[in-house]
């Protein structure tokens, strides 16, 4: 399972994949996060984060990336409620509940990795 007071695992990117520092803009199809989720495409945004469709490229599945935007990194509450909110998804456990699959807080931004489920908007 998951230590959710330390990151899953270190997510470190090569030089030809997207690291921490350019997770600070709105990301393409195609590209890459942390050496491991090609972007399929942007799914939506809130008031501190985006999260898009993502494929994780090690075991070939469909997943949801949320990044933090660039703007809350720095702010210790939106960190907190990220962390709170990756926490509170990895002790749920229910068919119409996405499951959290990995996450990471040590790059310059943070995201959190979840299944992906098709659908429409509520």
């Amino acid at each position: 399972m998951y230590n959710l007071d330390k990151t899953s695992r270190n997510l470190a990117a090569d030089s030809e994949h997207l690291d921490g520092a350019e997770l600070t803009r709105e990301l393409q199809p195609d590209e890459i996060i942390a050496g491991m989720f090609k972007v399929v495409r942007k799914l939506g945004a809130g008031g501190m984060s985006s999260v898009y469709h993502c494929v994780d490229l090690f075991v070939e599945r469909s997943v949801a990336v949320k990044v933090l935007f660039a703007n809350q990194v720095t702010n210790p509450k939106a960190l907190n409620r990220f962390r709170r909110e990756a926490k509170a998804i990895a002790k749920l456990d229910h068919p119409n509940i996405v499951r959290l699959h990995s996450f990471n807080f040590e790059l310059s931004s943070p995201y959190i990795v979840m299944e992906h489920v098709e659908g429409v908007t509520l």
